[in-house]
């Protein structure tokens, strides 16, 4: 069976070439050469990557990113998987990350994941999380409050973490942290601050050694999940949800000025658009937005709504699409 497999997955990446002459490390496998930025869809039967134009580039039979099988879904790889901006894959012989930069899928053993600065995430118990460094805990927490920005910045709570310069920041309570323009912070702020239930969602900026102040109006009663700037840092997008099932992405200037709904009719009250996820941003700085019609009632907002993931312009909202399948999570997000 062993065999087998590994036929089967070597059938599908054949032709495939490498940078590399050698795996970079032993179970490590080989891809074709992969785009810096990219798709990755699961599908029955396996996992699909695509580019940005909505091409497959690589089809891994028997991956997927939430496995049926219920040892997987209890491992302590897929906790940390959960938790992290780029998920890990799931193969017939373990857990992978993918290094698109080496376009490899190197094994994830245990329950660590390396990060920035030498620093290590992993896995305690349950939800609980740590971030070492040389066995020494620098930074604890646990999901929801435990968040994952990148291989360099984590939060915990209140707490930004640099991991490459060790510096830490306090932030406001009920903030996520979306990026730094110039010395100040850009964050989108919801759940009234950390106080219990929604409230409305705003974007802030915050100086150093002062308080956030908003840089946008309010918006609709939700709960950020997601926010990011922009590569040239003139954006930023933020994702907000209900709680529930439905979530919205907005898009404002960096600098300061209204938000806007990047599908909908009123960015105070998009609930009848289409549902609208924050996969990141591309290099040349447009939105990467996944489309999802609402579980329940129709769209009210305007006609023929969009489902699938599209490129959008930050200054106009114009979609470009990419693919009409769902993705569940975009490589190098920003």
């Amino acid at each position: 069976m062993r065999r087998a497999t590994v036929a089967v997955l070597v059938m599908a990446l054949a032709g495939c070439r490498s940078t590399h002459a050698h795996p970079p490390q032993s179970g490590a496998i080989v891809l074709r050469p992969l785009p810096a930025q990219g798709l990755i869809e699961e599908r029955r039967g396996g996992v699909a990557l695509r580019d940005l134009r909505g091409r497959r580039l690589v089809w891994l039979p028997r991956f997927a990113l939430s496995p049926r099988s219920i040892a997987a879904q209890t491992s302590a790889s897929y906790e940390l998987s959960v938790l992290l901006p780029q998920p890990l894959l799931h193969g017939p012989h373990g857990w992978y990350r993918l290094d698109a930069a080496r376009h490899t899928l190197l094994p994830i053993r245990g329950r660590r994941v390396t990060l920035a600065g030498g620093a290590t995430l992993v896995r305690r118990h349950g939800l609980v999380f740590a971030v070492e460094r040389r066995g020494r805990v620098v930074l604890r927490g646990s999901v929801p409050t435990f968040t994952i920005l990148s291989r360099r910045l984590v939060q915990a709570g209140r707490t930004l973490l640099d991991l490459e310069t060790g510096k830490r920041r306090k932030l406001p309570p009920g903030c996520l942290f979306a990026g730094f323009r110039g010395r100040s912070l850009i964050l989108g702020c919801g759940v009234a601050h950390g106080a219990e239930g929604v409230a409305p969602l705003v974007l802030e900026r915050m100086v150093p050694g002062g308080a956030a102040r908003p840089i946008t109006p309010h918006l609709a009663q939700l709960v950020p999940q997601a926010a990011s700037l922009s590569p040239d840092r003139r954006w930023v997008a933020v994702e907000g949800a209900t709680g529930c099932a439905g979530r919205w992405v907005y898009v404002a200037p960096a600098r300061g000025g209204a938000a806007r709904v990047v599908y909908g009719r009123s960015a105070t009250n998009p609930y009848g658009a289409n549902f609208s996820e924050l996969l990141g941003w591309s290099a040349n700085g447009r939105l990467v937005v996944q489309f999802v019609p609402p579980y329940c009632d129709g769209p009210e907002g305007p006609q023929h709504p969009p489902r699938g993931v599209y490129l959008v312009d930050p200054r106009t909202l114009a979609r470009t699409l990419v693919t009409t399948r769902t993705t569940v999570a975009m490589w190098n997000p920003r």
